[in-house]
């Protein structure tokens, strides 16, 4: 890292009752953070046991990472929003008293909450756009409408104060569940993998409320070379391309492998029922007849109706399937720099060998010590 492209951070402490900014952090022991789309990011702060703000670290009290790049005109930037979780104590081999705070992503406020309806109910069982069906379900369970009352009749209440639901647009396709008693985050996982819709639960301070919100184009802007235009250098959503290649000198290294040693490409799923009575839907790939002998087969548990054992079926091939996996090592250049010309969430595109291969940032992880960071990246693939 250059002292060029050097980045620079801050946290933001705010207490659990009314938000208030309690503490600023500009340096630290240790910062280590993640972000993972459609998931739950985490974490951990550690601090000299005699820092005299570990007191105002409150349980699920407001945690943002902030980061900057001046060298390169990357203006201050939310990085990060957590909910404070687990305190730790302890000495370390030289005899120094230590302090570490660790929190989790605002999206565990939804990992907390069930579905808690009976099955075959209004509330449980879902045919909507899958946008619908994703808000339902929030505003449901941990919304203003998740109460006890006549009507609504929730096994528990669910109300989270200061949370909402943005308004429903019912975009996307068709979903059909019952999730009855099941997790909210892992059913909106399923949906959002199902349908391309991404989802966040945000916090602003001009606000003060907690927001799940979707993306019906998903999180972040498309920075592929699809629909580029050479005249422009702009592609067909209005962006430039971000890309990484050996030739401009921007990754560490690059290897492309088609993983076939795990493959599956026959799923039965295995519904409810026993013995010749039990509900199977059998879900299949093409790949299948690549030879003679490329049959190769799991069975999995999933009740439901039909349609949600085979969107669950085609999830199973999906992620166990033959990939053309394309690995690489960014490296830091003033070129393509991460906050400035790539964000979490991001597509970018990778070219080896002449070839461009479209990827997501889908997850960031970072360390950052005496304000050097040492950011890594998942890149996923594209559906």
């Amino acid at each position: 890292m250059t002292g060029a492209i050097a980045s620079r951070f801050k946290c933001v402490l705010r207490n659990v009752a009314t938000f208030s900014k309690v503490a600023v952090f500009d340096s630290w022991l240790g910062l280590v953070y993640n972000n993972i789309v459609n998931g739950v990011g985490a974490y951990t702060i550690t601090l000299s046991a005699d820092d005299p703000r570990i007191s105002l670290f409150e349980l699920d009290g407001i945690f943002e990472i902030y980061r900057s790049t001046p060298g390169s005109a990357v203006p201050w930037y939310q990085e990060g929003i957590y909910l404070n979780r687990t305190p730790v104590e302890w000495i370390d081999d030289s005899g120094k008293k230590l302090y570490s705070h660790s929190g989790v992503g605002l999206n565990d406020l939804l990992a907390r909450t069930e579905i808690n309806y009976p099955a075959a109910t209004i509330k449980s069982y879902k045919l909507a756009p899958s946008e619908t069906c994703m808000k339902e379900y929030v505003e449901e369970n941990c919304g203003p409408s998740a109460t006890m009352a006549i009507g609504n009749e929730r096994e528990s209440d669910g109300v989270l104060p200061n949370f909402e639901v943005e308004l429903d647009s019912g975009y996307g396709i068709e979903w059909e569940g019952d999730k009855a008693f099941e997790n909210l985050l892992e059913t909106l996982q399923e949906i959002a993998k199902f349908s391309n819709i991404d989802f966040n639960v945000e916090w602003t301070e001009s606000s003060g409320k907690f927001i799940f919100k979707t993306f019906p184009d998903q999180l972040g802007l498309d920075r592929t070379t699809v629909g580029l235009i050479p005249s422009t250098g702009i592609n067909s959503h209005g962006n430039s391309p971000v890309i990484f290649s050996m030739e401009l000198g921007n990754v560490k290294n690059i290897k492309k492998t088609y993983d076939r040693g795990s493959e599956v490409n026959v799923v039965s799923v295995l519904g409810e029922g026993d013995g010749a009575t039990r509900e199977v839907q059998l879900r299949s790939l093409p790949s299948k007849l690549d030879s003679p002998w490329n049959r190769r087969e799991v069975s999995r548990p999933k009740s439901g109706f039909e349609s949600e054992m085979q969107i669950f079926g085609d999830g199973v091939l999906a992620d166990l399937s033959a990939k053309e996996v394309i690995e690489f090592a960014p490296l830091r250049q003033p070129s393509t720099l991460y906050g400035k010309h790539f964000f979490f969430g991001d597509k970018i595109t990778v070219k080896f060998n002449d070839i461009d291969y479209h990827k997501r940032v889908s997850e960031v992880s970072n360390s950052v010590i005496d304000m050097e960071e040492n950011p890594s990246f998942v890149f996923a693939d594209l559906k």
